[in-house]
């Protein structure tokens, strides 16, 4: 990697110059707060993988397309959430049910026993569901206000 911390704008004006360096280094910056940025809008670690990776490619094959007019990080998440939100419409359109819901080999899945108290891990986890749940019932606009904060 590139040994001289530059800012996300040098780093793309070294890229848009033809240096692949800078991209790496983009990547690496950038994957994981990509990724955080696309999970809460689709709710899905697979699918936000896939979005980031779209996100990067978009990024490369558009690199050109950055003008200095707004901080890449602008233009960066801006690509991230218009590829999101797309996906979104997408699954929207196409009729979609919960293999879950239908049980395993025709069994229900049981629920856990509401004497058990789970630790304050899995508590978090059962939050983070619920809110993920909640957002994924608001309209878009709102949710992407929300996503955004």
């Amino acid at each position: 990697m590139m040994s001289h911390q530059f800012t996300d704008e040098e780093l793309i004006a070294q890229f848009q110059a033809g240096n692949e360096d800078a991209y790496l280094e983009i990547v690496e910056r950038f994957k994981d707060r990509l990724f955080a940025f696309i999970y809460r809008f689709v709710g899905d670690e697979d699918l936000a993988e896939d979005l980031v990776q779209d996100t990067l490619i978009k990024v490369y094959t558009h690199r050109h397309a950055y003008r200095e007019i707004a901080r890449f990080s602008t233009w960066i998440y801006t690509i991230a959430g218009n590829l999101a939100r797309t996906e979104l419409r997408k699954r929207k359109r196409r009729a979609t049910f919960s293999m879950s819901a239908l049980g395993l080999g025709g069994r229900e899945y049981e629920l856990p026993s509401e004497d058990f108290t789970p630790s304050k891990t899995l508590e978090g986890k059962q939050t983070e569901k619920h809110i993920r749940m909640a957002l994924a019932k608001l309209p878009l606009h709102f949710r992407t206000v929300i996503i955004l904060r």
